[in-house]
C-alpha cells in the first residue's frame, strides 16, 4: 500500500507537537492556522517520500512558501524531525538544495519558469493523491505564490524595520499581483535596492 493510500498521522506526537509550537511561536500564527499548515505540511511530505520510495524525481515537487517555511522548521529540530521522518516514512527525507532559492535567482527566466512548473504540478498533485480543496493560505494561487516566494525570507534584527516597511510596501499594492512574473521579480527587486537590502536580508532560505 502506497504512503499516500495509507495517509493518516498522529497530531499528538512529540515531533508534531514540538513542530506546532514552533510555527506558533516563530510565525505568530494562531493555533488553528498552525494546525492546518502542519496537516498541509504532512500532506506534501507524504508525497516526496513518496516519490523517493518509487525512486521518481523529486524536483517536480516544490512547496508554496509557508510550507517550506514548515519544513526548514522542522529540520531545525534535528532529533524531532528524524524521529517523524521514520516513524511515518520509514526513511528520512532530505530538504533538495534546488529548494533553496535567492530573490535574484528568480531573476533568471528560466528558472522563474521551471519553479512555476513545478509549483502548479505540486497543487495537482496534492489534489489528485488527497482529493481535497487546498486552503488558499498555505496553497496560493501561482501569482501570489511568487510574491510570497520573493518575500519570505529570514532576516538579521538589524533589518527588522526596513523589512516591515518592505512588506507594507508591497502589500499596499494590490497592482503588484496583475504583473508578469517577470515584471514583479524585476518590481521587487527595485524595491529592494531602493530600502538598501542586500541579497543576504532577502535569503528566501539559510544555505549551510
Amino acid at each position: 500500500m502506497s504512503l499516500v493510500n495509507s495517509f493518516s498521522f498522529d497530531r499528538e506526537s512529540v515531533p508534531i507537537r514540538a513542530l506546532h509550537y514552533r510555527i506558533m511561536k516563530d510565525s505568530y500564527l494562531t493555533s488553528d492556522e498552525a494546525t492546518t499548515l502542519v496537516d498541509q505540511y504532512v500532506k506534501f511530505m507524504t508525497l516526496v517520500a513518496g516519490s523517493n520510495k518509487k525512486g521518481e524525481a523529486t524536483s517536480l515537487l516544490r512547496p508554496s512558501p509557508l510550507v517550506l517555511l514548515a519544513w526548514r522548521t522542522h529540520i531545525l529540530y534535528s532529533q524531532f524531525y528524524k524521529q517523524f521522518c521514520f516513524q511515518q516514512f520509514g526513511a528520512y527525507v532530505h530538504l533538495p538544495s534546488s529548494l533553496l532559492l535567492l530573490v535574484h535567482d528568480l531573476q533568471d527566466p528560466n528558472i522563474l519558469t521551471q519553479v512555476l512548473k513545478e509549483y502548479e504540478h505540486t497543487i495537482t498533485s496534492m489534489q489528485a493523491a488527497f482529493g481535497d480543496s487546498l486552503p488558499e493560505a498555505c496553497w496560493p494561487a501561482k501569482e501570489r505564490f511568487l510574491l510570497d516566494t520573493t518575500t519570505t525570507f529570514f532576516v538579521s534584527p538589524s533589518k527588522q524595520r526596513t523589512v516591515v516597511q518592505f512588506l507594507k510596501t508591497l502589500s499596499s499594492d494590490e497592482a503588484l499581483l496583475r504583473l508578469t512574473p517577470e515584471a514583479l521579480v524585476s518590481k521587487i527587486s527595485k524595491l529592494r535596492t531602493n530600502l538598501s537590502l542586500a541579497n543576504e536580508d532577502l535569503t528566501l532560505m539559510v544555505r549551510k
